[in-house]
């Protein structure tokens, strides 16, 4: 028999009550499932869907009430990911591996000479340009005539800093206008950091500068292509169909956990065998389908972060 509506969002209340800032109905649902005294799961560890039902009914109810408050948003970075995107499945043993292996895979993201995001902030800040409307680059553009003129009667007076100075104005130039005829192999919140840090120009224009990029790319929507990016760059990610980890993943992941994945059922490594020219080649490993699959689709969904009402 599962627990009343009143129960259950008291359960909830009280659970916020605690202090926990940054909890998610993806994780609070497992979470109180598993505290509920009888956390009978179904088949490999589901969480039961009536279960889950239930609790999206009383969340959406305390919501209706005015007791909590929901900001729906994408993950930001990979620590949310490590923290909130196991609960994001009602699959218990696609919730345990992620548990597991998410940390394995942030420290190899944070560690000096580790891996790197797919795109770099270049790529990052022309894929945001495309999702501007027309209204948006408008602005950015008159924005931006106000400002380049200062830059250019700057430029002419500068020695050592002119360079600076001139890969700012061909990069916005490119990027905003499209017709530069320099290149600038930098992305524009490099070139727009290395003008103002280095002082090329007065607070005034360095507070303008930095607006004007903020204005561009807000620092939560640069943490999130960037977590994007690394989302990509540990796995591939068709625009239809499952995601798959890529092999030098893998890799790592067995590097580092191997008695745990070699434990798990569907793994397989062949013995190296003898190529071309009697050249040992590399022992292959065959990995299961569900680790390959760590991750989906739904790691760039909204997540629903809960708190009270303030």
């Amino acid at each position: 028999m599962s627990l009343g509506p009143g129960q259950l969002q008291r359960r909830i209340l009280a659970f916020l009550e605690g202090g926990d800032s940054s909890c998610t109905s993806e994780e609070l649902r497992w979470a109180l499932h598993e505290n509920s005294g009888r956390p009978e799961l179904e088949g490999a560890g589901n969480l039961p869907k009536p279960w889950a039902s239930s609790f999206a009914r009383a969340i959406k109810r305390l919501e209706e009430q005015g007791f909590i408050q929901i900001q729906k948003r994408h993950l930001k970075d990979f620590r949310e990911c490590v923290t909130h995107y196991p609960g994001k499945t009602l699959q218990g043993d696609i919730r345990c591996l992620r548990q597991r292996l998410l940390p394995v895979l942030l420290e190899w993201s944070e560690q000096s000479g580790g891996v790197f995001p797919r795109y770099n902030q270049s790529d990052n800040e022309l894929y945001q340009l495309n999702l501007l409307d027309a209204d948006q680059v408008e602005k950015l553009r008159s924005i931006w005539s106000k400002l380049e003129p200062c830059l250019r009667e700057r430029y002419g007076q500068s020695g050592e800093g002119a360079d600076q100075l001139l890969r700012l104005i061909c990069k916005v130039r490119n990027l905003l206008l499209g017709n530069s005829d320099i290149t600038v192999n930098r992305s524009l919140a490099q070139v727009v950091d290395e003008v103002c840090r280095n002082r090329l120009v007065d607070e005034d224009m360095q507070g303008q500068l930095r607006s004007l990029y903020q204005q561009f790319m807000p620092e939560e929507k640069a943490s999130e292509l960037r977590f994007v990016s690394l989302i990509h760059r540990f796995t591939q990610v068709p625009n239809q169909g499952q995601c798959c980890l890529r092999d030098d993943t893998l890799e790592y992941l067995l590097k580092k956990d191997a008695k745990f994945i070699e434990e798990m059922e569907g793994f397989r490594r062949e013995a190296g065998r003898i190529g071309p020219r009697r050249i040992p080649q590399l022992k292959v490993c065959e990995y299961p389908d569900r680790l390959k699959r760590l991750f989906d689709q739904t790691v760039f969904q909204e997540f629903h972060f809960i708190s009270l009402a303030s």
